[in-house]
């Protein structure tokens, strides 16, 4: 009996231990991650509800690590027609960090210009503005040449903007743009932009944790359960 106590403190011990030592990183609601597109996207091909996978580079990741690939989901397709440029609206469900686990997330796009993102001075993380907060932002097909314009439609039809690609040095400092009447836009891959949070994400010792209104929580190591599993796995509330 003696013997069998000393395990169980010991494990108690050690169960204290690993607990004392786990970090937990918080990713404020606002933050701005800037990634770059893994796969093409295009709105002649892409259907509502496909996936694709964009990457984080560097190191203002705001907490998410160099190599933290983002799942992002299709939410709106539109066909290019004689009246309407091609149009794709997506959103980001859940982050895959270097070490394997899954960590759910509510993740808009953003534009990473001066009047969509700047710098907390304290942290050094890129916050989206006031004017990015409220945007609901789609790629759309600008111009003849191929150009992508990162941006709404008006109900003038008219876009308000951020030109992507090499059409944007061109097109610097226009106020208005207008998208490419019959032509689908197509998102390259290597295209640059942000992933705007919509809410906090916790990372604690890269485990994810429940975050408000995703569901998600702490799986045993090597449970194959949550933390294991694909982004389908999180579904929001």
């Amino acid at each position: 009996m003696s013997i069998y106590r000393g395990f169980i403190t010991a494990a108690l011990l050690m169960a204290l231990a690993v607990s004392a030592s786990a970090v937990t990183i918080l990713v404020p609601e606002n933050t701005v991650i800037p990634v770059t597109l893994d796969k093409t996207l295009s709105s002649a091909t892409n259907r509502v509800g496909d996936t694709f996978v964009a990457h984080h580079v560097g190191i203002n990741g705001a907490g998410f690590p160099d190599g933290t690939k983002f799942t992002g989901r299709v939410q709106s397709v539109t066909r290019a027609s004689g009246t309407t440029a091609g149009q794709i609206g997506v959103g980001f469900v859940s982050a895959k960090l270097p070490n394997g686990r899954y960590v759910p997330i509510d993740g808009r796009l953003t534009s990473l210009d001066q009047k969509s993102v700047e710098t907390d001075p304290a942290t050094g993380r890129l916050v989206g503005t006031t004017a990015a907060r409220k945007a609901n932002l789609k790629f759309i097909a600008y111009g003849a040449g191929g150009g992508l314009i990162l941006g709404e439609l008006t109900g003038k039809n008219t876009a308000l903007y951020t030109i992507l690609g090499a059409a944007a040095g061109y097109f610097y400092g226009q106020k208005q743009a207008k998208p490419a009447i019959g032509r689908d836009v197509q998102v390259s891959a290597g295209t640059t932009f942000g992933i705007l949070l919509g809410q906090d994400v916790a990372l604690a010792d890269s485990t994810p944790t429940a975050v408000a209104g995703v569901t998600a929580f702490v799986p045993s190591s090597g449970s194959g359960l949550a933390g294991d599993l694909p982004p389908a796995v999180y579904e929001r509330k």
